[in-house]
């Protein structure tokens, strides 16, 4: 049991040493599952009283460690300590217990259907249980294997073609061809020259796709479409941003930023996520003093279009049908929304509206909220509204009144989600804007981390992208993935670059996370045969 606990401890650490900025050594994670796959080794080829419960334990270990030594940093989630405990403990320990479910699941396939299924189970359940986070009530993404590769970006432009998933695809063939090997070499000790046809298929699902990754990142050429663009840093306190400082005064310190990074040639300003602190009602837009003033910037550049972060509201007309997080006014039988919104501004007085769809739980949205709506005043207030907020069905980027400008809003985490961001690109989104209030998670690897994703973005989709943090990381990420400039932690700036916008659609962007929905399907078969060889036995 000792030489098993110390391989479950081993795998969590080479887990937390791969992820961008706990470590950034992602090759580590080539490795990081064969600690998990020799105990469940040994507990399936000897006699163990309750085996899957022991194995479990060790499972849950290694993963516990994952993710608290990548994700510790959700712990600055609030200033009241209690708050902290329960945010942080809560994320840690069930993402834990889900990802222990995939590698249970391979258990009991390859206990009751065979050793080879099992090890063909291992990555498909796996595939299946990270799309499977992509898409339920409560996503947490973060720890997706395909992300530890972000600040790697020639090694993986084949994202263009199969997302992130095709990484952690990648990542658990690779595991299972090494944990072959040394088994092969050190527990079995079979002859030499068993060894060569175990190396062979490694060193092939090792170098053919970094091979074919180094030669596209270096053969790729941007198309011209030049977009000069500034993205402003205003670098508010989040914690006083709500409470201490007027909206007035934090709009003409942020334009005040803006106008020493715009010049005559500038056309896109892009200001952080709820920039705006103004309660402001969309039903009547032309009363909000924030839109006047943003309105009358305007006038000064003719040419400049804005993708600036809101709180809104929208009030609900008389018998209009009402929203699963629709809200009750306390003193009149009225109804309204509230949203984390992106506004998209130019000189012809139209205004676009983006509201995000892919809320944080806890904070905007509460888990299963058809269920638990009573218990959301309760929500994690992380200033502008908190409790379950209002999303969008349709997925239309910003297009500019002249046509020459195309933006896809991407607000906060929404940009660690790459079929979703797909969806905006297929409907002719050219250049994405992420806008984001990392500061909330203090100096830790929270904001480094997604900062870093967004260049996998970039390469899954083949678009530019400029990122305005409140305070964080602000930047300008190319097609290829590589940073062209950002800034520095806490620090005001207005950051000035040229980006070329791409209208053409990569395979991923046309076809999502296909590997997702094929493992999702052989998943299914996979259990069933599981189920009736179990009952079989029985």
């Amino acid at each position: 049991m000792k030489r098993n606990l110390l391989l479950s401890l081993l795998g969590g650490i080479l887990f937390g040493f791969s992820w961008p900025a706990t470590g950034n050594m992602p090759f580590l994670l080539f490795i990081a599952f064969v600690p998990l796959l020799l105990i469940e080794d040994e507990f399936s080829g000897k006699p163990f009283p309750k085996p899957s419960r022991q194995l479990f334990g060790y499972v849950y270990l290694t993963f516990l460690i994952w993710n608290g030594w990548t994700s510790w940093w959700i712990y600055c989630v609030s200033e009241e300590l209690t708050t902290k405990l329960i945010i942080s403990a809560g994320t840690v320990t069930i993402n834990s217990l889900l990802m222990s479910i995939p590698f249970m699941a391979f258990h009991l396939t390859k206990k009751y259907v065979g050793t080879k299924e099992g090890l063909i189970a291992l990555p498909v359940f796996w595939i299946t249980f990270e799309y499977f986070h992509h898409n339920w009530e409560g996503p947490w993404v973060w720890l997706t294997l395909g992300n530890a590769f972000a600040n790697y970006p020639p090694l993986v432009q084949w994202y263009e073609y199969t997302g992130r998933l095709g990484g952690s695809l990648w990542v658990i063939i690779i595991n299972i061809l090494i944990f072959r090997l040394v088994t092969t070499l050190v527990i079995r000790r079979e002859k030499p020259g068993n060894i060569i046809p175990a190396m062979l298929p490694l060193d092939l699902v090792l170098m053919i796709p970094v091979l074919f990754s180094v030669f596209r990142y270096l053969s790729r050429h941007e198309d011209y479409s030049p977009v000069h663009i500034t993205a402003v840093q205003p670098n508010i306190d989040p914690y006083k941003k709500f409470d201490e400082i007027s909206p007035r005064e934090q709009l003409n310190q942020l334009l005040q930023l803006a106008t020493e990074g715009i010049d005559s040639t500038t056309r896109l300003l892009v200001a952080p996520e709820t920039a705006l602190t103004e309660d402001i009602w969309e039903n009547d837009l032309s009363r909000s003093n924030s839109i006047k003033e943003l309105t009358e910037f305007l006038k000064k550049y003719p040419n400049l279009k804005i993708v600036i972060g809101a709180s809104t509201y929208r009030l609900f007309e008389p018998n209009e049908q009402l929203s699963e997080s629709a809200r009750k006014f306390r003193d009149a039988d009225e109804y309204y929304d509230a949203y984390n919104t992106a506004f998209f501004l130019d000189t012809t007085g139209r205004i676009l509206i983006h509201h995000k769809s892919k809320l944080v739980v806890g904070s905007e949205k509460l888990l299963f909220s058809w269920l638990f709506k009573p218990l959301e005043n309760f929500a994690l207030d992380l200033g502008g509204t908190s409790g379950t907020l209002g999303v969008q069905q349709t997925r239309n980027p910003f297009l500019s009144s002249d046509g020459k400008i195309s933006v896809v809003p991407s607000v906060c985490y929404e940009s660690v989600f790459g079929e979703y961001t797909g969806e905006y690109l297929r409907n002719g989104g050219g250049i994405i804007a992420v806008i984001t209030n990392d500061g909330w998670w203090g100096n830790t690897p929270g904001y480094k981390q997604h900062f870093a994703f967004a260049r996998i973005l970039a390469i899954e989709h083949r678009r530019s992208i400029v990122q305005s943090a409140n305070t964080g990381i602000s930047g300008f990420i190319n097609q290829r993935g590589d940073v062209i400039s950002r800034s520095e932690w806490w620090q005001p700036v207005a950051l000035k670059e040229t980006l070329n916008e791409n209208q053409k659609l990569t395979p991923y962007t046309r076809y999502g996370d296909f590997l997702g929905r094929i493992s999702s399907f052989i998943s299914l078969l996979l259990f069933g045969w599981t189920v009736v060889n179990r009952i079989k036995r029985k």
